[in-house]
């Protein structure tokens, strides 16, 4: 799949949703290497939606759609509320509008594809029963002030582990 692609998957799929998707700028970005994509927003305008540009050619058109829809679902909901919900239900029933397969949140990459993003230097775990809170590719506020974030699970403080 190729980005010209995804620019009409884009626009048709938001044009469906009653959304028109014409003047909002999709591309390929080279320098994504662990973020699959992104949308940019201010307001209840969506400004720019970003694609890896390694992910999309060393990837299945599947996998690509994934991440396709689960943008949009970032879209869907700004233009909607006008608010960044993150991916909370809000996000996912957006997304399942739109037609993901998953519930939104993560997309497995095809390890045969050759597609490598940067391995993690940082894992970040529950402090209070130890559950997988997510990795870090590099610093940042979460490894360097752990105590100012809390755990979903427990509510409790984040505990860095440095690989």
């Amino acid at each position: 799949m190729d980005i010209n692609t995804i620019q009409a998957i884009c626009v048709n799929k938001m044009q469906e949703m009653g959304f028109d998707f014409s003047n909002v700028p999709i591309i390929a970005n080279g320098r994504l290497r662990t973020t699959l994509g992104r949308c940019f927003h201010h307001d209840k305008f969506v400004t720019k939606l970003e694609f890896s540009k390694d992910f999309i050619e060393n990837n299945s058109d599947d996998k690509v759609m994934e991440v396709v829809l689960h943008e949009l679902g970032h879209a869907l909901v700004t233009l909607e509320t006008g608010e960044n919900h993150g991916h909370d239900a809000i996000f996912k029933q957006a997304c399942h509008r739109l037609g993901t397969f998953n519930d939104g949140w993560r997309v497995d990459f095809d390890v045969e594809s050759g597609y490598k993003p940067r391995p993690a230097k940082y894992k970040l775990y529950c402090s209070c029963c130890n559950k997988w809170a997510g990795d870090r590719t590099r610093r940042c506020k979460v490894v360097d002030h752990p105590d100012w974030y809390r755990s979903r699970c427990c509510n409790a403080p984040i505990k860095v582990v440095k690989l």
